[in-house]
């Protein structure tokens, strides 16, 4: 405090006004630093909105592409099975080729009740290795 009263009161002045300056840089430093904290934040949260919405987009399209399949491939199988079309190996061979041609499938499966499909299944049973013995088409 003695050291404050020697000095004069130029130096007191710009003592001041530095601090001033100073406190009136940290405080405005602060507040740029929550203003791009937010705004980096809104930001970020409207990216990872319209990369869900891209993402879910492909999904959905993926979803539709392979239930459209799936219903012309019912039409098929029905059309097959009231006209006698196609045999059951041509049935398992073209869904083999669907399964293979689309890799984001697991499974393809036909249920049909015994001799609804051919009325055949005394002739096909044990005839594959899918087949349990019972000979329905699956």
């Amino acid at each position: 405090m003695a050291l404050y009263r020697r000095l004069s009161l130029t130096v007191k002045f710009v003592l001041v006004v530095s601090l001033v300056i100073i406190v009136i840089f940290f405080f405005s430093l602060v507040a740029n630093l929550l203003n791009l904290r937010s705004v980096s934040i809104s930001n970020g949260e409207l990216e990872a909105e319209v990369a869900g919405r891209s993402y879910a987009e492909t999904i959905q399209n993926t979803l539709i592409d392979i239930e459209s399949a799936a219903k012309v491939f019912t039409e098929v199988l029905v059309e097959s099975r009231e006209g006698q079309t196609l045999s059951r190996e041509e049935v398992v061979s073209t869904m083999k080729s669907m399964l293979e041609n689309r890799p984001e499938l697991f499974a393809i499966s036909t249920l049909w009740e015994p001799n609804a499909f051919d009325q055949n299944d005394q002739a096909n049973i044990n005839k594959t290795p899918y087949d349990d013995g019972q000979a329905p088409i699956l």
